[in-house]
């Protein structure tokens, strides 16, 4: 509960209550945010911005999405309702932060994912007693060049206690990482980082993350101390239920010493590989298996379109013949719609098939990492018909002069699975990670391992045996 205001018009508020779920936010106002003659226009503007001050003190922006209604009954208290987009709220001050100093991320699994030693817990058995340490962590700072930003791990440990009895005592420990720009920046900026760092995250892992936690952080020299402000939005999907087995593809111990080294890589080729990321995430999803399908086939091709030549023949030979081509058709054909039909070829003419990308992608393995994920050469070439005929008849719904398309809702899961270690391979090589580090981690993962022997099972040719 709280007083809301339009942005820079603090005289003209209104009481009302913000509330909040995952899946939802709205600010219900007693009163109407708006001029006394507009007070009976619902299309007039809606607010992008609304502040506020709570009951307790605290400082709110909110970024309005839309408003959702208004009444203005006779007698009666006019009032109306926002859906909201997002918000921050943190210490007040009278004028809200533009730019913050610095910015704190932490998510499920990053504390076990990082996996600190910090308590320690020694039994007595004379006394049947039981000591607990806690151990203040060592923490690491990488130089990111690609962002002119410091990213570096931090924590935060606390305790608590049942005053009640003076005997019960929680302790916590949670990581987090914070990332510290050299000049203050704007929210957009901080959480464009904050995202593609998720994304980065979730590669890692091979999972995806909710359950955020966002804090921006300016600096208040008067006070010698940081302003607070926690973020909070709006998400479409909300995991109900925590695992508490997840396996892990990498843990931060098998990569800490080129860490760095590797998240400045992402962040150099982001625009490229976000993406390709995109389309890898979304088949953690409840897609259709179809959907899911095109979404990895998509994954690999866009990679491939923007880190390999892909070429046909050599670039400056088609180009000198494609134009002869062209002028051919421009001289000879009068029908303006077959003339442009033909001229539109020449845009991707030069460009690999899908079979070619694939096929460049899965050679750039090593040949015991294509043994492992598809098996022997013959059912490589067997993984890319199948693969390429199957997309196509998803993609037009032609069966003519194919016979490798994959009917089956299991047969396409598992060659979903095997495009998605494909490009799990080549996205994080990229990156600069070391195949073998991978095929290691791919290996000892229970259920990658798991499906890629099943894959094997259902898709590869069965070699004949002697009666």
């Amino acid at each position: 509960m709280g007083k809301w205001w339009k942005k820079d018009i603090p005289e003209d508020s209104v009481f009302g209550t913000l509330k909040y779920t995952p899946e939802s936010i709205t600010l219900e106002l007693v009163g109407v945010l708006c001029d006394e003659g507009d007070l009976f226009n619902f299309d007039r503007e809606v607010p992008n911005e609304i502040y506020g001050v709570s009951v307790n003190g605290e400082s709110f922006k909110i970024n309005v999405l839309s408003r959702i209604s208004a009444s203005t009954p006779s007698p009666g208290i006019p009032g109306e309702t926002y859906s909201v987009r997002s918000f921050l709220v943190g210490n007040y001050t009278e004028e809200f932060p533009e730019n913050f100093d610095n910015i704190l991320y932490n998510a499920d699994y990053l504390t076990q994912w990082i996996a600190p030693q910090v308590f320690e817990e020694t039994r007595i058995p004379r006394d049947n007693y039981y000591k607990i340490e806690y151990s203040v962590p060592e923490t690491r700072k990488y130089n990111i060049e690609s962002l002119n930003s410091i990213i570096e791990e931090t924590f935060m440990g606390n305790t608590r206690m049942d005053y009640l009895s003076n005997i019960e005592v929680k302790a916590r420990h949670t990581s987090w990482f914070k990332i510290i720009p050299e000049q203050s920046r704007d929210i957009d900026w901080f959480l464009k980082v904050i995202r593609s760092f998720k994304g980065f995250l979730n590669l890692l892992i091979d999972y995806t993350t909710t359950d955020e936690n966002i804090i921006l952080r300016v600096f208040k020299s008067e006070e010698n101390r940081y302003l607070e402000y926690k973020y909070f939005e709006s998400i479409k999907e909300v995991k109900k239920k925590k695992k508490g087995n997840v396996q892990f593809l990498f843990d931060y111990e098998d990569l800490k010493e080129k860490f760095g080294e590797i998240m400045n890589s992402w962040f150099e080729k982001e625009d490229k590989l976000i993406t390709i990321l995109t389309f890898h995430l979304h088949n953690f999803e409840n897609l259709y298996i179809d959907s899911k399908y095109i979404n990895a086939v998509q994954a690999l091709e866009i990679f491939h379109r923007r880190f390999y030549e892909g070429n046909t023949i050599e670039q400056d030979l088609y180009i000198e013949n494609a134009e002869k081509i062209k002028r051919y058709i421009e001289d000879n054909i009068d029908n303006e719609e077959v003339k442009s039909f033909f001229l539109g070829k020449f845009k991707h003419g030069n460009e690999y098939n899908l079979g070619k990308r694939l096929k460049e992608l899965i050679n750039g393995l090593s040949s015991e990492v294509k043994s492992f994920l598809i098996g022997n050469s013959e059912n490589r070439d067997r993984f890319i018909q199948k693969t390429v005929e199957t997309r196509n008849y998803l993609t037009h719904y032609d069966m003519s002069k194919k016979t490798m398309i994959l009917k089956e809702p299991f047969e396409k899961f598992f060659n979903i699975y095997r495009m998605k270690l494909i490009l799990i391979f080549v996205v994080l090589k990229k990156l600069g990670v070391e195949e073998k580090l991978i095929f290691d981690k791919v290996q000892k993962h229970r259920q990658m391992s798991s499906l890629l022997n099943q894959a094997k099972d259902v898709l590869n040719k069965k070699n004949k045996t002697l009666s």
